[in-house]
């Protein structure tokens, strides 16, 4: 092995052990959720604090294509985006894919919302945001659409990478409907979480090769790389504190 080779997965190690170690990893929130004893508030709560995020990231992605330095870059939050509105991935890419409205992900999080009591206009909306939603929100909009690219990236690839850590994610939330469901002999659907579990595994294949291609872009910067994917990551705990703090109000 070569010594650029070393550096690259000295690289590599140094961002996961970041991202790892941040407290946001030991989420009290979903360890909480996981149990499935949340009542018909607390539930109600957290998908209408989460449908304003899902509806966020599709403004910090715009913000983040609007602010994209090279075709790479542009292209690659296009695949995001465009899939999250609900173009069918097509051979790994939205090149050639269908267009569904019923595929896109936020409507998966709508049946959901109903199923719980919610209509349209009670998910998704600012004025529905606690003060720690918003400050999440406002965070990742101005990270993703940065004029430093490298903490643009650093910040998408932190969330991401946080996201695709399947089990402490999507599965304790995934176990939370299912003992709810169970708990009060309910049907609430949660495809949007069993779906983004299932992205989420196979993203987790790409993961360093994506890292190799950051750091071989000929503007790298390594400290501002991390500083935006610290910055996220304060961000999320912000959200997810917010949530614990805020289901005491539904006791």
């Amino acid at each position: 092995m070569n010594s650029q080779n070393n550096i690259n997965l000295l690289f590599q190690d140094k961002i996961i052990n970041v991202i790892k170690s941040h407290d946001v990893i030991n989420n009290p929130y979903l360890i909480w959720f996981c149990d499935g004893k949340q009542n018909l508030k607390q539930m109600q709560d957290f998908i209408i604090q989460y449908s304003i995020l899902s509806k966020q990231f599709l403004v910090a992605l715009t913000n983040k294509l609007a602010s994209s330095e090279n075709i790479s870059a542009s292209r690659a939050t296009k695949e995001i985006l465009a899939n999250e509105l609900g173009v069918i991935y097509k051979s790994g890419s939205i090149e050639g894919g269908i267009f569904r409205f019923n595929a896109g992900h936020y409507e998966w999080l709508y049946q959901t919302a109903k199923d719980l009591g919610l209509e349209f206009d009670q998910i998704g909306l600012k004025k529905l945001a606690t003060s720690y939603t918003q400050k999440f929100c406002d965070t990742m909009i101005q990270l993703y659409g940065s004029d430093d690219a490298m903490v643009s990236a650093g910040s998408g690839f932190a969330f991401e990478f946080w996201a695709g850590m399947v089990e402490d994610y999507w599965g304790n939330m995934i176990s939370g409907f299912e003992k709810y469901n169970k708990i009060n002999d309910k049907k609430i659907s949660y495809g949007f979480f069993t779906s983004h579990y299932q992205l989420e595994l196979q993203h987790t294949k790409h993961i360093k090769d994506e890292l190799n291609q950051i750091y071989e872009q000929p503007n790298f910067e390594l400290k501002s790389f991390i500083d935006g994917g610290i910055k996220m990551l304060n961000a999320l705990k912000i959200f997810w504190d917010g949530l614990f703090i805020n289901k005491e109000k539904f006791n």
